[in-house]
């Protein structure tokens, strides 16, 4: 088994250096594996120190079917509506465990962290050509939440969680002139 599991479990490292952490259901989904198969997995990595096990109380995301909104879909921005599509998305607290490499490093946005690792599972199930790249720090204010690199250049991804109209707009406006160049996907 350990042979088998050596590409998946570097493949599966590799992710984790680029999500803030997952669920075992999110990590089930990215290893293809059965949930006992997964669990074992992450206990194995956790016991030799590779991986960070946490319990959080998560509000959780229903299973995503694509982003809110996109600029490639020629859909006109508007953020009241996008608002509503937001409204009531996230569920009840439930606990939860995360992975992790080094610990969830901004625990205070566990539902936004979560929420963002669904939209890399929903990647790796509808869109496995694209490559997923986590937060970088770059000048300008907002920092994109991910890019994702596909056949035909970069989309930017930003989940907005629970935002109000105003905020919505401030992203959009923030992405609109890099829009242009580079699609923007609202999740």
């Amino acid at each position: 088994m350990h042979v088998r599991l050596r590409e998946p479990i570097l493949a599966f490292e590799s992710e984790l250096e680029e999500l803030p952490g997952v669920t075992l259901a999110q990590a089930q989904a990215l290893l293809n594996l059965s949930e006992p198969e997964t669990l074992r997995l992450l206990r194995k990595l956790e016991r030799e120190g590779r991986l960070t096990r946490e319990r959080f109380s998560v509000r959780s995301v229903p299973e995503l079917s694509g982003p809110l909104w996109s600029s490639a879909s020629g859909e006109v921005f508007n953020a009241t509506r996008l608002e509503s599509r937001i409204r009531g998305r996230y569920g009840e607290p439930q606990h939860v465990w995360a992975w992790s490499l080094h610990g969830v490093k901004r625990p205070l946005q566990i539902d936004h962290e979560i929420a963002l690792s669904s939209v890399r599972v929903w990647y790796a199930k509808n869109r496995p050509d694209f490559r997923w790249v986590g937060e970088r720090p770059r000048r300008g204010g907002l920092v994109p939440d991910a890019t994702v690199i596909g056949p035909h250049g970069p989309v930017t991804v930003e989940l907005v969680g629970q935002y109000r109209s105003p905020a919505l707009r401030e992203i959009f406006t923030h992405y609109q002139e890099e829009a242009q160049k580079v699609p923007l996907e609202l999740w």
